[in-house]
C-alpha cells in the first residue's frame, strides 16, 4: 500500500509564493485551473495505490485512486453536470461521474475529516469500489501531518503474497551461482562456495524485517527552509545491513570537536561513527579468498611475491571505528581560456581539470595512525609491482608509466607523518580530445579543433595522500592533486591552529550543532565549478548572478530510534542562502500568467 497526501494545497501554494518570487504566483496558477469549482484547497489531496487481489503466481498489478476535497456533494454534482459530464447515483449512495472522453471515472460521496465531501477518481471501477469508501471516511479522517507532503509505503501486503516465491527464486539463483563457481571458475574453497547462500540469506532477512518507508516534504517560509525527510522502519535488527546501520548509530552524539576543526572553506563537511569492525570480518575473509582464487586461475600470470604483496595490502586496509569526520573543498584557479590554441595550453588546462576533479579532501578519525601508515607503504609497493608488470608486457608504456613514492616525515608536516605521491605523466596529444573547450564543438555539431602542429607538450600531475598524527587519540589523512593546497588545509585542522580558519568560525551551521546522530552539510559550488567548462557563457553568467553563487549549505542529518526494531531516518534541508539562490533562479524563468497545465483526460470532481 502506498499513500501520498498533499496535506494543505492552499498553505503549500502560499509558502511557495512567499519563498520564491515567481513572475506568476503558484496560487494564481491553481486558481486558474479550478476556477468556479467546489474544490477545497485547504483540504488534503490524497493518492493511494494498493496491490490488486491475486495469487502468488500472478504478476503484481496495482489499483490506484486519488481523492479531492469538495465543499459538498450537491455542489460537485451541479458543477460536473454543468460541464456536460454524465452523473448517476449508484446503489452505494455515491454519484458516479464520467466525462465525455478519457478513462477516468469519479465517485462523489460524503466524507469525514477536513471536507464535507470528496471526489474519488481512478481509471478502474474496481479501484473506486475497493479504495473509495476508505479514502473518504478512513484516510480522510486521519490527522493530517504538519508537513506539506507525506508518503508512506507499507510493505506487508506485497511481502505476504510474494515472500515464498522470492525465497524459491533465491534458492534457484544461489544454486546456479554455486555451480558456476565450482564448474566454470574451479572454486573449491567451501567458504567461497557458501558465499552466494550467505548473501541470499542476508538479503531475504533484510526484506523480511523491512516494514515501511516514510517520506515527507515541508516548506517553512518563516525559517526559511525546505526539508525532505525519509525513514526506514524495521521489525527487527537481525540482517547484516540492519546490524551495520544499527551499530553505526548505537551512540548518537552531536558533532565531535574534530568536526569543528575542519577547514572553514570546505564545501562539504560530515561526521559519523564507524560500525563495529567485527561485522566486516567475514567480508574481509571472503575478499581475501576471492583474490587467492583469482590468482589461481590459468590466465593470472602473477609471481608468488606479487600475490603475497597484493594479499597483504588487501588485508591491511584500515578499519574505521569510533568517531570520524570528513571535509572537501575547491581549489582557486585563474580564469580558464575559452579556446585552447597551443599544446602547452592543453597541458596546463588538463592539469587544472585534474585538480578541479580531485581538489582536496581531509578526514579525521579516532585511533592510532600506525596501521594506516603501514598500509600506505604497502600501497606504494603494490602500485610499483603493478606498474612493473604492465611495463613488462608493453615496453612502450615505460615513458608514460605512473610513479608511486612513499615519503616518511614529508617536509612541512608534523613528525610521524607519512605521504604517498602518485605521479602521472601525459602529453597534449593524450588530453586534446578530452578538454571541455574542445568538446563544446561536438555538443553543437561542430568538429573538434585540430591538434596544433609541432611536437606535443608534456605535463605531469601528482596526487598526494598524507597521514598526520595529531595526539589526543586521533589522526588526520588527506588527499589532493595539489600538494601545496593539501598541506595548507592540513595545517588548519591541527591541534593549536587558529579557530578563525576552521568550521568553528562559520555562522551557517547552527542547524546541525545540536543534532544527535550523523550527518553534515554540502553545497553545489563544486558541481557548478566542474560544470563551467561545459556551459555556454550565458549559463555561466546566470550562475555568477546568483546571490550566493550556489554556495548556500544543504544539510543532511540522520538518526535512529528504537533498538530491537529500529527506525532509521534521514532529512535533507535547504537553508536561507540556498533558498535565495533558488528564488533568484526561479524568478528568471519566464512564466505566462493564466496558462494552466493540460487538463486531465476525464472528469475532475
Amino acid at each position: 500500500m502506498v499513500v501520498a497526501r498533499f496535506n494543505d494545497v492552499d498553505k503549500t501554494a502560499s509558502s511557495i509564493d512567499r519563498l520564491f518570487k515567481l513572475s506568476t504566483s503558484a496560487r494564481s496558477l491553481i486558481d486558474t485551473e479550478i476556477k468556479d469549482s467546489p474544490i477545497v484547497l485547504s483540504g488534503s489531496l490524497d493518492v493511494a495505490a494498493a496491490l490488486a487481489p491475486g495469487k502468488p503466481d500472478d504478476a503484481p498489478s496495482f489499483l490506484w485512486a486519488f481523492s479531492v476535497p469538495l465543499k459538498s456533494v450537491d455542489d460537485a454534482v451541479r458543477w460536473r453536470r454543468a460541464e456536460g459530464d454524465s452523473v448517476d447515483l449508484t446503489p452505494s449512495g455515491a454519484y458516479r461521474v464520467k466525462g465525455k472522453g478519457g478513462d477516468l471515472s469519479c465517485d462523489v460521496m460524503p466524507s469525514l475529516g477536513d471536507a464535507p465531501a470528496r471526489g474519488i477518481c481512478s481509471d478502474k471501477a474496481e479501484s473506486l469500489t475497493l479504495l473509495g469508501p476508505w479514502m473518504a471516511r478512513g484516510l480522510a479522517a486521519e490527522p493530517r501531518p504538519p508537513e506539506d507532503v507525506t508518503v508512506r509505503v507499507t510493505l506487508a501486503p506485497i511481502k505476504n503474497r510474494y515472500m515464498r516465491l522470492l525465497k524459491t527464486q533465491n534458492d534457484e539463483a544461489v544454486g546456479e551461482a554455486r555451480l558456476s563457481l565450482a564448474n566454470m571458475l574451479n572454486v573449491k574453497d567451501p567458504d567461497l562456495l557458501e558465499a552466494p547462500a550467505v548473501i541470499g540469506r542476508e538479503l531475504l532477512a533484510f526484506v523480511s524485517e523491512a516494514r515501511a518507508f516514510d517520506s515527507s516534504f515541508a516548506i517553512d517560509p518563516d525559517r526559511p527552509e525546505l526539508r525532505w525527510s525519509f525513514s526506514f522502519e524495521t521489525s527487527a535488527a537481525r540482517s547484516w545491513p540492519t546490524q551495520v546501520l544499527a551499530s553505526s548509530t548505537d551512540n548518537p552524539a552531536t558533532p565531535p570537536d574534530m568536526f569543528y576543526r575542519l577547514p572553514k572553506d570546505a564545501v562539504s563537511g560530515w561526521w559519523g561513527h564507524g560500525a563495529d569492525p567485527a561485522l566486516f570480518t567475514g567480508i574481509r575473509s571472503i575478499l581475501h579468498k576471492s583474490l587467492v582464487a583469482i590468482f589461481a586461475m590459468p590466465f593470472a600470470h602473477v609471481s608468488d611475491s606479487d600475490k603475497q604483496a597484493a594479499l597483504a595490502w588487501l588485508d591491511g586496509i584500515p578499519a574505521v571505528s569510533g568517531n570520524w569526520v570528513r571535509a572537501s573543498g575547491l581549489l582557486a584557479h585563474d580564469k580558464r581560456p575559452e579556446k585552447i590554441a597551443t599544446a602547452q595550453q592543453a597541458v596546463d588546462e588538463a592539469r587544472v581539470l585534474f585538480q578541479t576533479y580531485l581538489s582536496w579532501g581531509i578526514n579525521g578519525q579516532e585511533g592510532d595512525p600506525t596501521a594506516f601508515i603501514a598500509w600506505l607503504k604497502q600501497t606504494q609497493d603494490v602500485l610499483r609491482r603493478a606498474i612493473a608488470a604492465v611495463e613488462k608486457e608493453n615496453a612502450d608504456m615505460r615513458a608514460w608509466a605512473p610513479t608511486a613514492t612513499f615519503v616518511n616525515n614529508p617536509p612541512g608536516y608534523p613528525k610521524g607523518s607519512a605521504a604517498l605521491d602518485v605521479g602521472l605523466t601525459f602529453s597534449s596529444k593524450d588530453v586534446w580530445d578530452l578538454l571541455p573547450q574542445n568538446k563544446k564543438g561536438l555538443l553543437s555539431g561542430q568538429p573538434t579543433p585540430t591538434l596544433p602542429p609541432g611536437p606535443p607538450a608534456k605535463g605531469k600531475v601528482t596526487m598526494r595522500m598524507v597521514v598526520v598524527p595529531d595526539g589526543d587519540g586521533h589522526f588526520w589523512w588527506g588527499l589532493s592533486a595539489d600538494p601545496v593546497a593539501l598541506r595548507s588545509h592540513i595545517d588548519q585542522v591541527l591541534k593549536g591552529a587558529p579557530a578563525s580558519g576552521q568550521l568553528a568560525s562559520r555562522t551557517d551551521l547552527d542547524v546541525i550543532k545540536d543534532h544527535k546522530g550523523f550527518g553534515g552539510f554540502f553545497n553545489l559550488a563544486s558541481l557548478l565549478d566542474m560544470s563551467k567548462s561545459f556551459l555556454d557563457p550565458t549559463q555561466v553568467a546566470a550562475i555568477a548572478a546568483l546571490p550566493h553563487k550556489g554556495q548556500g549549505a544543504l544539510y543532511l542529518l540522520g538518526s535512529r530510534t528504537g533498538t530491537g526494531a529500529p527506525t532509521f531516518s534521514v532529512s535533507l534541508s535547504a537553508g536561507k542562502d540556498m533558498l535565495e539562490d533558488l528564488s533568484a533562479a526561479a524568478a528568471a524563468i519566464p512564466m505566462q500568467p493564466g496558462v494552466a497545465a493540460p487538463p486531465l483526460r476525464g472528469p475532475l470532481p
